[in-house]
């Protein structure tokens, strides 16, 4: 069977998982998020690898971050 194609843009997965287009920016940036193939200015992601990476997240445990004073 061929891979399956490469089918969500950046648009589609931020409406998707209710994120904007910027989140998805900045965790590229800093490989945060499912991994995704550049194409030109294009960003898309595999569904295959939209769903290993929602399994690792709910594999992880979350840790809470404290903001401001302690």
């Amino acid at each position: 069977r061929r891979e399956e194609a490469i089918e969500n843009g950046r648009e589609q997965l931020a409406r998707v998982l209710g994120l904007t287009t910027d989140t998805l920016s900045r965790w590229e940036a800093r490989r945060q998020g499912p991994p995704c193939t550049r194409i030109g200015r294009k960003t898309f992601y595999r569904r295959a690898a939209i769903q290993e990476w929602i399994r690792s997240q709910e594999k992880a445990h979350p840790v809470r971050k404290t903001r401001g004073r302690s």
